[in-house]
């Protein structure tokens, strides 16, 4: 009897329903191996390079210390070793984070069967869904970032089934392995906090009575979350514990209480509908208001204006009309199983969107949520919006439910396949000029500097401030890939050294010497200062009109002779 449901469950249409998807994601994510590291990449590889003189030991003795901020140990040493392994290699990355979210991807399909009772077709829109999601990106392109993202994701929806499995059947053996798992992801990326509360409230939804539920499964699901929850708590009075920043160094109590309140309105409208959509449709919308509210267009206070009240007041009140139609459903529904399935993708939206609130990187209310935030996010709004679209398929309207459900899948393909067409485009371009550079002086002398030169400005910086196309510093970034062939001072790599966008700067350890400027007089000052040799400097001139990188080694030497 078990033999043949299991059977039953792995049917040759799942396997070709599985297959088509992952092969769909393929072709459209296979865009990424022509991209190229993104800033904080850039930024762990240069922790990872001052730990690599480190023993095993050692080096599992420096993730697995406390730390009051991110605490994501696994994923830290995986990346660690992956880059002993690899280097920089990218398209290593790459083919691995593709790997990863197919994995995903057929973890939500599994998932969605489950909880759609077998139902196959519906399981394979839900994991579509889920894999083309154009809002959710960069949980995968960034292909470095997304070994914590994807890993917790995987284990969290891995967990979800054994505990769908232990509602259906009253397993304990299936809730302890959900709880383990569930644990696991957690150290990887904490993204998965949200289950836990998720977990308690469906456990009471399934015993339909408060007297039903309280009893030894709910202790254990209790007992779980507290346990992690003292662990990661009493890492505040820990003696070594790494003082990482938290939310509170950078975020008013006002702002914070903002976030977490609007996060799961903004979070399930940002993910169906990408934020860059609503931001452009925000600046149009802003022209018909007067100027002196709006302020000219073009203009920092005219964008200001679009972004953080229009656009803002819109993501809130969609995002909270959805959470509303979702609560009528679960209100009206009749059937227990649509009602549970609408509740359970909704929770996960929720719940799952809390963490986020947290976030210590910014010091004002967020608006638009960062496109890797959302990727477990959407495996709760790929269920809820399969289980809305399919209400129909059994009835009179099955065709228009049909035709809304490809025309969102359509409407996701082309936006996700021009998002990685502009991210891709970008990182080729950050590509060659690092590779054009190591072409040209594959070695550097033990005391080096780097000039660059821009006719360009980026990423919002003023006009004064040229650089190069790097969204982090280039001067971090060219220290990384020299280190491939030539074992720099770890001094080099703290992390912070010139990795600021804006940054300039010289350090000398063990008898070696790196800098990298863009200003010309600072240059100046630093060869007088540390007596370099003109043989030393290396200089570049970035043409943005014609994106070319032209060598002026020879006149910014005689230049400085002069």
């Amino acid at each position: 009897m078990e033999h043949k449901s299991r059977i039953k469950f792995f049917s040759k249409l799942d396997f070709i329903l599985i297959l088509i998807t992952s092969v769909i994601v393929i072709l459209l994510y296979k865009q990424i191996l022509n991209g190229y590291f993104q800033q904080d990449e850039w930024y762990g590889f240069g922790y990872i390079i001052s730990n690599r003189h480190l023993g095993v030991w050692e080096i599992l003795k420096l993730y697995f210390s406390p730390n009051i901020g991110h605490y994501n140990p696994l994923a830290n040493i995986i990346q660690h070793y992956l880059y002993i392994l690899w280097g920089t290699n990218y398209n290593n990355y790459a083919f691995l984070s593709m790997f990863l979210h197919v994995l995903t991807v057929i973890g939500v399909f599994i998932l969605a069967k489950i909880i759609f009772t077998g139902n196959s077709l519906k399981a394979f829109f839900c994991s579509l869904v889920f894999g083309l999601f154009a809002s959710s990106y960069q949980g995968t392109a960034w292909v470095v970032v997304s070994i914590a993202t994807q890993a917790s994701s995987l284990l969290g929806i891995i967990s979800s089934i054994f505990f769908i499995n232990f509602l259906k059947r009253g397993r304990s053996s299936s809730l302890i392995v959900s709880l383990l798992v569930l644990i696991t992801s957690l150290l990887f990326k904490e993204i998965t906090i949200g289950i836990f509360p998720l977990y308690v409230v469906l456990y009471f939804i399934s015993r339909k009575t408060i007297k039903n539920a309280l009893n030894k499964s709910l202790f254990i699901i209790l007992l779980f979350g507290a346990c992690y929850l003292f662990f990661r708590v009493s890492m505040l009075y820990f003696p070594n514990t790494a003082r990482s920043s938290l939310v509170t160094q950078t975020q008013s109590p006002g702002n914070i209480l903002y976030n977490f309140s609007t996060m799961p309105a903004k979070s399930i409208f940002q993910v169906y509908v990408p934020s860059n959509y609503t931001k452009q449709a925000s600046l149009i919308l802003a022209r018909v208001f007067p100027e002196e509210i709006t302020g000219i267009p073009g203009s920092p206070e005219f964008e200001k204006f679009s972004v953080e009240k229009l656009m803002e007041i819109s993501n809130i009140l969609a995002g909270l009309a959805m959470i509303a139609i979702g609560f009528v459903l679960i209100y009206k529904a009749k059937g227990s199983e649509y009602k549970f399935i609408t509740f359970f993708g909704l929770g996960w939206v929720i719940l799952n969107s809390l963490i986020y609130s947290f976030a210590p990187e910014s010091s004002r209310p967020i608006f638009a949520i960062d496109s890797r935030n959302l990727y477990f996010v959407a495996v709760g709004a790929a269920i809820l919006l399969a289980n809305l679209l399919t209400l129909n398929f059994q009835k009179k309207g099955a065709f228009i439910g049909i035709f809304i459900a490809l025309i969102y899948l359509g409407f996701n393909a082309l936006s996700l396949n021009t998002t990685l067409d502009s991210f891709t485009r970008v990182g080729a371009v950050r590509k060659t000029i690092l590779d054009n550079i190591i072409r040209l002086y594959p070695t550097l002398p033990p005391r080096a500097v780097i000039f660059t030169k821009s006719d360009s400005t980026y990423y919002g910086l003023p006009a004064g401030e040229s650089i190069l196309p790097f969204q982090s510093g280039l001067g971090q970034a060219l220290l990384i890939v020299y280190s491939q062939q030539d074992e720099l001072p770890h001094e080099f790599y703290p992390g912070d050294y010139l990795w600021d966008i804006k940054s300039q700067g010289y350090q000398e350890h063990d008898l070696r010497g790196f800098g990298y400027f863009r200003e010309e007089s600072r240059l100046k000052d630093t060869i007088k200062k540390y007596r370099l040799p003109v043989s030393g400097v290396f200089a570049f001139t970035w043409e943005g009109k014609t994106n070319e990188l032209i060598d002026i080694t020879k006149q910014v030497r005689n230049e400085i002779i002069k």
